[in-house]
This record gives structure tokens, sequence and C-alpha cells, in this order.
């Protein structure tokens, strides 16, 4: 009987065991040591909706271009598609809902048709994560880890005043492509106890470097995600880190080795991105619904933004 099997079934003897359980001990340190890094500030005030779209349309990148990302990597960012770089990616995202200001945040992308996705780009510098653990990890003891971190935040977001979130389960389980150190997941979440709400999906992409990684999140609706999930494969293909901050060219007598390892970037990251991008509601399921409001503010910013009629 495998390790995998052991996290599930009671009847585990041995050396099998053994490594689940220093497995499970090192997810709950790396869980601990993430949360904690995890800093945000609450901005003093949500900007004008409508001034924030209006900035972000006059700061878009259009593609095809290739951009600079963190002193890192290079985006080559493709035709039919909009980058919104910081600070207007920042104030976009707190008009849409999202509270605070977040330093990893490299800005946003955008299609220019009506495809109703966004992806967010950050870079973690947390030093170089070894990827040894995704040989070890369970999908369901990671989802059901994922619940418990979900539950123990529902505190949090009810002093802020938010609805608490439940999950639903994995849309997309934990995939990590060694050859090219490329980790992808996927959670379907939705408003605690709301059978009829949309249900949001993260589709989490990454990248892992040499001084830490970039994380890729494509935020939808859970329907539409099959049409959309080939966007963020292409937007994490269309990105690379530059010579010399590669995965690969890791050198363990001087670098940072990051405290955690692939199993916290699902864990810890997965579930503080959950509260942060559902602080609206069902997700991008909101926001998608505003660019529909041809009638209203934001509405019209969008239409203008996008630079087409809608109905």
């Amino acid at each position: 009987m495998s390790s995998h099997h052991c996290l599930i079934n009671a009847g585990c003897t041995g050396s099998a065991q053994n490594r689940t359980t220093a497995f499970k001990a090192r997810l709950l340190l790396a869980l601990g040591l993430l949360t904690a890094s995890l800093a945000w500030a609450a901005p003093a005030e949500a900007p004008n909706p409508e001034a924030a779209w209006d900035e972000a349309r006059k700061a878009a990148k259009a593609g095809p271009v290739e951009l600079p990302m963190a002193k890192q990597a290079v985006l080559k960012l493709p035709a039919d598609h909009v980058f919104i770089p910081q600070p207007q990616a920042t104030k976009l995202l707190q008009a849409m809902g999202n509270p605070g200001e977040d330093p990893r945040l490299q800005g946003v992308i955008f299609p220019t048709g009506d495809q109703g996705w966004m992806m967010t780009v950050r870079f973690e510098s947390s030093g170089y994560i070894k990827d040894d653990d995704a040989k070890e990890w369970n999908a369901d003891d990671l989802l059901k880890s994922y619940r418990e971190g979900t539950e123990a935040q529902n505190e949090e977001r009810s002093k802020l005043g938010m609805k608490p979130l439940e999950i639903i389960g994995w849309a997309e389980r934990p995939a990590y492509e060694a050859a090219t150190h490329r980790l992808v997941w996927a959670m379907v979440s939705r408003e605690k106890g709301d059978v009829g709400s949309e249900q949001g999906v993260n589709y989490n992409t990454y990248l892992l470097g040499r001084e830490g990684y970039f994380s890729m999140n494509l935020v939808t609706e859970l329907k539409n995600l099959p049409a959309h999930k080939p966007q963020g494969q292409a937007m994490l293909t269309a990105l690379a880190f530059d010579e010399g901050k590669r995965y690969a060219d890791f050198n363990a007598n001087t670098d940072r080795v990051a405290e955690y390892g692939l199993a916290a970037l699902v864990l810890g990251v997965g579930a503080k991105k959950l509260g942060l991008l559902a602080v609206a509601g069902a997700f991008i399921a909101k926001f998608a619904k505003v660019l529909l409001l041809g009638a209203v503010g934001l509405g019209a910013v969008a239409k203008r933004w996008f630079g087409r009629d809608k109905a």
C-alpha cells in the first residue's frame, strides 16, 4: 500500500505510515510559516470604480508585447490581450471589491473579447522552493486541509462583515510538471449555504524560479472554466524566467531555500487568495455581471475600455 493511500485509510503500518505522518507535520509547519509571511494592508478608502477603469484603460499595454516582470522574467503577451500594470491594477482590484494592497502584484491580464475572465500576475520572493513533496501529496488530504483552513478564515471574514465561504471541491486536482517546474490546480467555492449562488473558480498556475515563484491566477465562473482554461495555460507558457533566474540556475551554496514546499502553495497561498478574491461574492461572477450593465457607470467605462458595444 502506498503512502498516498495511507492518508485516507486507517490500517497503515510501517514506513509508509511514518512517511505520511512526517509529510503532514511538514504541511502544518509550512502552512503556519506561509500564513505568517502574507501581510496585507487595508486601503483607507476604496477607489472610485469609474475612475479606476479609466486609469486602467489609459495604462493598458496591448499585445503583442514583451513585458518585464519583477526583474525576474518576461511575459510575452499575445495579441487580443491587455495588461494593466501597477498601480492601476491594484486600484482596479479594489474597485471590484478586493481590499488591501499586495506588493507581490505585478498586474492584471484581460482578454479584449467578450470572454468573462481575468488573470492576476504575482511574484513571491520566497527563495528556492523544493519540489520533492509533490511526490507524496494526496489531493483528498489537501482538500480536507483546505476546507478546514477556510472555516478558520470565515471567522475573520465575519469580523469584516463579509459572508462566509465554503469549498465545493477540486475543479482540477493539483498537478506538478517537474520538467517545466509548473504547478496547476483549481478550486471551486461559493458563499456558504447558498446553493443557488454562482460557483466561482480560481484556476491557479505557478512557475518556479531560482529566487521565488510567479503565480498566475485565472478567475472565472465554473461553467466557463473548460473554455477559459486553455487561456490560463497559454499565459503560463508565455512567461519565462530570465537567464540566471531560472529554477535550474539554483546554487545550493549561495541561494536561500524557502521554508515551505509545493503543498504549501496549494494550502497556504491558495487559502489566502480565496479570501481576497472572494470578497465581492463569487469571484469573477460579479465582475462579469458588471460588464453586462451597459447602462451604469462601470459598464460604460468597461465598454469604452474594451472598445466595443454591448447589448
